[in-house]
């Protein structure tokens, strides 16, 4: 059986990722960067199978970020993500959501917990979260848009112990 050439794979799949991202993020232009690529055999299905991974970027505004003296990120604050796409929910998150869209900054271990939350007059939803991991912070705010689920700021109340 013939099998497809390696460099029209990999067109056919920066093809098809520029697509289904562009549909994806809408408002943002976006840069593509291929990255290593991969055919292997597949007992199962009886093929090949290609595999192309992509680095994909968008531009972004300034963000302000502050680093302690350790490398840990201490603050956040992109003023783009305070931007609501949309009516604010008349219910706050419940603590499980509060916790997943906060999990994506990378500052919370595995036993974090919602101590306290509210919405602000503005809408956004800011949450205090608290967690024992060591070398982790142990208290952080979070500023969350609930209309688009992202983390719009966030600070470090009490570090890491270690």
């Amino acid at each position: 059986m013939k099998t497809i050439p390696e460099n029209r794979l990999r067109e056919e799949a920066e093809s098809r990722c520029r697509e289904h991202m562009t549909n994806l993020v809408t408002k943002a232009e976006l840069r593509f960067e291929p990255k290593e690529s991969s055919t292997q055999w597949d007992p199962v299905s009886h093929r090949h199978l290609f595999r192309e991974n992509f680095t994909i970027w968008r531009e972004f505004d300034d963000i302000e970020v502050k680093v302690g003296p350790k490398g840990e990120i201490l603050s956040f604050f992109d003023k783009n993500r305070f931007k609501l796409i949309g009516p604010a929910p008349k219910e706050i998150f419940s603590d499980e959501v509060i916790i997943h869209i906060a999990d994506t900054t990378g500052v919370l271990g595995p036993d974090s917990k919602v101590e306290k939350k509210e919405m602000t007059l503005k809408g956004m939803i800011t949450a205090m979260v608290t967690q024992k991991t060591a070398w982790l912070a142990q208290a952080v705010r979070f500023t969350i848009n609930p209309t688009n689920r992202q983390v719009a700021a966030f600070e470090v109340i009490r570090k890491a112990i270690i």
